[in-house]
């Protein structure tokens, strides 16, 4: 069987970093999902993960987008305060809770 790998999307800032997702097969076992962070000198960290684990790394980014979005009209000092793991944990919580009743 044949390795393979699929750059599934980019996503290039400003510093020239570029942070993709990739789907991966070194031709045994199951796909692997990789998200890759490549420097401008191309030396590169992978994070291999497999699709739960991803589902829940997307949960997070939406709940931490969500929680900022929510808190962005604080005044830098509150927002600092506000951002915290454990207010991001029960903001999505909560949110949970909200959308169960609903």
């Amino acid at each position: 069987m044949q390795s393979w790998e699929n750059r599934l999307v980019t996503e290039i800032n400003s510093g020239g970093f570029q942070l993709s997702v990739v789907a991966a097969n070194a031709g045994v076992g199951s796909v692997k999902y990789i998200i890759r962070i490549e420097k401008p000198n191309w030396d590169r960290v992978d994070y291999v993960s497999n699709l739960d684990e991803f589902k829940r790394l997307g949960e997070l980014f939406l709940n931490l987008y969500s929680f900022a979005k929510d808190k962005e009209h604080l005044d830098e000092n509150k927002l600092r305060e506000a951002l915290t793991a454990d207010s991001i944990r029960e903001y999505a919580n909560l949110k949970k809770v909200v959308k169960i009743n609903q």
